[in-house]
């Protein structure tokens, strides 16, 4: 699967795969993808998620050129207003937001005050993207914002999320 694009790498590994093959890999044919692996539901959220992705990345892209945001991950998203299939679907994957949109905070409600960005979709009537920065602190670790990193006394530069990490190879 990778040859297309590490096409020496590839090649190489390709020469200790046991068994019988092709001489090289770019002469294989890619795999058949098992017919109960396709799943039109899981398409249909994520091509809508991805559609979510694209405007929350315009959105990034306005507060990067007024200067609020450098990266990504300085960011606080709110979804502010969003058309019918998407709330529910945006809550049940909460979970892989964060790393989906490539942002350090992620809201549904609408802010106590106004955010620093508005974008209103274009491509989804009805979706409005707030940007703000990030509340907190960058993460010295994982570069994520949170109001959480510092509270280990002996590892206040790291997060809620990659402190037991840290501390489980100690």
């Amino acid at each position: 699967m990778m040859a297309p694009i590490l096409s020496f790498t590839a090649e190489e590994a390709w020469r200790y795969v046991p068994g019988t093959r092709a001489q090289s890999v770019h002469l294989e044919r890619f795999p058949q993808v098992p017919l109960e692996w396709l799943d039109d539901t899981v398409e249909r959220e994520w091509s809508r998620l991805l559609e979510v992705r694209r405007e929350v990345a315009k959105a990034l892209e306005t507060a990067r050129a007024q200067k609020l945001i450098g990266s990504g991950l300085e960011a606080a998203v709110t979804i502010m207003a969003a058309p019918e299939d998407l709330p529910e679907l945006l809550r049940r994957k909460r979970d892989v937001l964060l790393t989906l949109l490539i942002v350090s905070q992620v809201g549904f409600d609408h802010p106590s005050s106004p955010p620093a960005v508005v974008h209103e979709s274009q491509e989804i009537p009805g979706l409005v993207i707030g940007i703000d920065h990030a509340r907190g602190r960058k993460c010295e670790r994982c570069w994520m914002w949170t109001e959480r990193v510092g509270e280990s006394a002996a590892h206040l530069g790291l997060c809620e999320r990659c402190l037991p990490i840290v501390t489980a190879r100690s």
